[in-house]
């Protein structure tokens, strides 16, 4: 199984003061140790951008952008022609965030697992105006 994480995981589970630590390491660990996340190319501007305005200092931001992009952990998805087209089909069915478009469209492309702590992107192919049909999962973390 392929999972997608979204970058509010990653942000609470290396944040122990953030309010949902517990439950991103409880999302975290549904991954197997010797298997990567699959992240779109976007995520680590989102988690240096979130570490940023908590005003972490810029030594650990360097090490959080080297461990993502060139440890074992992360495989990161470069933002092509399919990914965007499905991203644009995501955004005028569900009316979502691009960066939010991305991570669906990824999950989509790869038939994966996303996990993630925003509500608002759990929700949103569950609308009844939403018209795209999603090939994937969404982990709810309530019931994870």
């Amino acid at each position: 199984m392929k999972f997608i994480l979204d970058a509010s995981v990653y942000i609470s589970f290396y944040s122990p003061t953030e309010s949902r630590h517990e439950t991103a390491k409880k999302l975290w660990s549904l991954c197997p140790e010797r298997e990567a996340f699959h992240v779109p190319q976007i995520f680590t501007l989102e988690v240096l951008s979130a570490f940023a305005r908590r005003q972490v200092d810029l030594e650990s931001i360097s090490e959080q952008e080297s461990f993502i992009n060139t440890g074992p952990k992360f495989t990161l998805h470069p933002l092509n022609p399919q990914i965007m087209a499905t991203a644009s089909t995501i955004i005028k069915s569900a009316r979502l965030r691009s960066a939010d478009a991305l991570y669906l469209a990824l999950t989509h492309e790869l038939q994966g697992t996303l996990l993630t702590l925003d509500n608002e992107l759990i929700h949103s192919l569950s609308r009844k105006d939403s018209r795209f049909e999603f090939n994937g999962l969404i982990v709810d973390p309530i019931k994870a």
